[in-house]
């Protein structure tokens, strides 16, 4: 049976319920063979809890003392979520997820992907003149920047489908949807870049299958492109509901084998 790793997971230091090492000793208790902590980088309009800068350097010292304590049991790594449109400093950390919380409208103004329904309606409504596909462009065309500082993990990449299951909201099957999202998908193909499987949606019960939807995935298959398994962890008990052998399932749904999956991200040379 497939060992895993979890390079998707947050703690109290930014909006996770657990430590460091409450989550390190859960992946112990797992089975896992290594565990990332990729906490929040500060965001447009994002709470104090999100990490500054020295917040991130307290946060690598950390993980580099609690790690011979697992020496043999769990690889730990330092990481970060890092929003595309963040500028920070990541150059003390072992990678970075990179993905799009906030698209920024034309007018400027900051946009929420994920934090309701009705900031999505919001959104569409004030600053994309009603058009939520032109919304999506705008999300997808930002994220298609993930890669341009570096080696990057695409940190669920549909997220903009978060509150769209059964296309409640939009069509994933309109010509506006898959040309910005296969778009994307064509610009990032050709960078140093991982997809990762997210099943942050199914533990929550926000979706029916992970990020990202199997189109999308299936494209992603014959593009070439290099998968990796998350789980989104904000807790220990989200880790031990991780949804993995889920996220297992999709991949080969879409026509990866298991041997194609990364065992680890794409590691940023220090």
């Amino acid at each position: 049976m497939m060992r895993f790793g979890d390079f998707h997971t947050h703690t109290v230091n930014s909006d996770g319920a657990n430590t460091i090492k409450e989550m390190a000793d859960t992946a112990v208790e797992l089975g896992f063979y290594a565990l990332g902590i990729t906490n929040h980088a500060p965001m447009p309009t994002s709470g104090g809890f999100y990490n500054r800068q020295e917040w991130l350097l307290e946060i690598v010292r950390e993980v580099e003392e609690l790690r011979p304590q697992y020496e043999g049991k769990l690889e730990l790594f330092a990481g970060i979520e890092l929003d595309i449109n963040t500028e920070l400093d990541v150059s003390p950390l072992d990678y970075i997820i990179e993905a799009n919380h906030f698209p920024i409208a034309p007018d400027g103004a900051t946009c929420v992907v994920d934090w309701g329904v009705d900031n999505v309606h919001k959104a569409v409504n004030e600053h994309f003149g009603g058009d939520i596909y032109a919304f999506i462009a705008r999300y997808f065309e930002e994220l298609s920047r993930a890669g341009d500082r570096g080696p990057a993990t695409v940190g669920h990449f549909d997220l903009i489908n978060i509150y769209n299951e059964d296309d409640c909201l939009f069509s994933t099957k309109d010509k506006r949807y898959i040309d910005a999202a296969f778009g994307a998908i064509d610009v990032l193909s050709k960078k140093d870049v991982i997809f990762e499987i997210n099943t942050g949606a199914l533990y929550r019960g926000q979706r029916t299958q992970p990020y990202p939807a199997l189109p999308l995935l299936k494209y992603m298959k014959e593009l070439g492109c290099r998968i990796i398994l998350d789980s989104d962890s904000h807790s220990t008990d989200m880790l031990r509901g991780h949804r993995m052998l889920d996220a297992l399932e999709h991949a080969k749904n879409a026509g990866y084998k298991e041997s194609e999956i990364e065992k680890y991200p794409l590691l940023r040379k220090k």
